[in-house]
């Protein structure tokens, strides 16, 4: 748990509702049967692991709390990834002792998807994703998020820029809808050969005139990337590294970097491969070109013999 939260998720963790939150989630099976597909928890004893989702629920409204004066910019449009918004969604099955908990910690009641639109569109719930990794970095640093997606209990996401008011929020939920209509209407018009071109790379949508120009920008500085290991024999391997990398580099750049980190699958630069959102990644294009930004994921598949 993060060191610069500990007193903050103490002074949610020691309410009563959370103690009896324990014991409702030690007798929920459905939480249970989730246990051996997160590496996160780490443990064995049952106990042990609920405790620890409990802690990070803690840290989830604790970052609520802080931005409470926020509402409704933030407050309805955070998201905790799934295995903390269970916990959440069991806490509030305790109807007296959540609102208590409410009104003590918050001055009001939290809502939990209060706006259920955003999650029945992907780029909606992608952009509350995005906006609750910034909040989290703002107050907890960008290695809590580290943390946490190694752990196994975050969702990478597409960088978000901190909105400036309301009218901000609902620009960028349009412009995600608008998106979202277009690749369908897209992917309708597209023939099957044409997809799977798109798939394998062989079909980029960015000109050589504008890789080149993105080339000669000014140096960016330095952002979280996260690496996730795909070889045939470690397929759905949780992400196990962090690394930095300037956007304006190259993809070569980056296939560099982690062999300069030891990665074991990446000691021979010439067998391994870089995918980011379902695309084969050049070498010779930057990293930007492919739509890459902070905290994005990069897949990395050995080549076979």
């Amino acid at each position: 748990m993060a060191t610069s939260s500990n007193v903050a998720i103490k002074e949610f963790f020691d309410h009563t509702s959370i103690r009896d939150l324990e014991d409702r989630l030690l007798q929920a099976p459905s939480l249970e049967l989730r246990y051996p597909r997160h590496h996160a928890l780490g443990v064995i004893d049952t106990k042990t692991a609920v405790r620890d989702l409990v802690e990070h629920y803690c840290e989830f409204m604790s970052v609520l709390k802080a931005n409470v004066s926020d509402f409704p910019i933030y407050g309805h449009q955070l998201s905790p990834p799934p295995l903390i918004d269970q916990v959440w969604r069991e806490h509030i099955l305790d109807t007296r002792g959540y609102r208590a908990f409410c009104h003590e910690k918050f001055g009001k009641t939290m809502h939990r998807n209060a706006n259920g639109a955003l999650h029945r569109n992907i780029h909606q719930r992608e952009l509350k994703r995005a906006k609750t990794t910034f909040v989290y970095a703002k107050l907890l640093g960008e290695k809590r998020i580290g943390e946490l997606l190694s752990a196994g209990l975050w969702w990478p996401t597409r960088s978000f820029e901190e909105p400036t008011d309301a009218d901000d929020i609902a620009e960028a939920e349009e412009t995600a809808t608008e998106v979202s209509r277009k690749r369908r209407v897209e992917g309708h018009n597209e023939g099957p050969a044409a997809r799977q071109k798109k798939r394998l790379g062989e079909d980029s949508s960015i000109k050589p005139s504008e890789d080149k120009a993105t080339q000669t920008e000014t140096e960016d500085q330095p952002v979280i990337i996260f690496i996730q290991l795909c070889t045939p024999y470690e397929a759905g391997m949780p992400i196990s590294r962090m690394t930095h990398c300037e956007l304006g580099a190259s993809v070569h750049h980056m296939k560099t970097l982690l062999r300069a980190h030891c990665i074991p699958i990446c000691a021979d630069i010439d067998k391994f491969t870089l995918f980011f959102d379902g695309t084969r990644l050049d070498p010779a294009k930057t990293l930007r070109s492919y739509g890459v930004a902070k905290y994005a994921v990069l897949q990395v598949y050995k080549e076979q013999c």
